[in-house]
């Protein structure tokens, strides 16, 4: 049975849901009362695994980091908010090389937090298993289509992070960085280029390592 990676747990809403990823809303005091915090759990992917899974890798450049809003059909905050309410941003990557899938020269990664300064009564949602990019990056993404409850649309313009921050690598002189792990960019394209055609077993039982 695939372990859990902890990744903290604090939230500040007025109530409780679950979320189909095991994450979920907690009652705290310790962030204002306008701030959404998401945190729990999520499956500790090995590399092997993501580059069999993920039917799309790219290495590229945050070109852009779109506007946060919230996931409904205006972008404005709902009038109730559910468990399947939330704010998010895209990110565009412009892609340098693909090293798997057919994506085209420019992709929209979703991120499900952001801050939206006008809100009615929730401005931030702050998600602890969402990757962090910044404008000029240079990153290697493996990504999966989003079938979350967050994509309401269920439209296909966009893709998430396979893993959300497992799946995202920052590349600085020849290394591959995310908050899990440090290694040479090198070693982890051979890694893709070795399982992106294999397929994975189920149930799937990788070394795991506990955060």
């Amino acid at each position: 049975m695939k372990k859990l990676l902890s990744i903290g747990m604090t939230v500040a809403i007025l109530a409780t849901a679950c979320f189909t990823i095991g994450f979920y809303f907690y009652n705290s005091k310790q962030k204002p009362d306008d701030t959404i915090v998401i945190a729990g759990q999520l499956p500790n992917y090995s590399k092997e695994e993501m580059a069999s899974t993920s039917p799309v890798i790219i290495k590229g450049v945050v070109s852009s980091i779109g506007e946060a809003k919230w996931n409904t059909p205006d972008g404005l905050e709902p009038k109730e908010i559910k468990f399947s309410d939330v704010i998010y941003h895209d990110v565009k990557i412009k892609v340098d090389k693909v090293l798997k899938g057919s994506p085209s020269e420019y992709v929209n990664v979703r991120v499900y937090e952001g801050e939206v300064p006008a809100g009615k009564t929730i401005r931030k949602v702050e998600s602890e298993g969402e990757p962090q990019f910044n404008l000029n990056e240079n990153v290697l993404i493996f990504l999966d289509n989003d079938d979350t409850a967050y994509s309401k649309s269920k439209e296909k313009d966009h893709l998430i992070t396979r893993g959300m921050f497992q799946g995202k690598f920052s590349l600085k002189n020849g290394k591959a960085e995310n908050r899990k792990e440090t290694l040479t960019e090198q070693e982890l394209t051979t890694t893709i280029s070795s399982y992106k055609n294999n397929k994975w077993p189920d149930p799937i039982q990788p070394k795991s390592v506990e955060k």
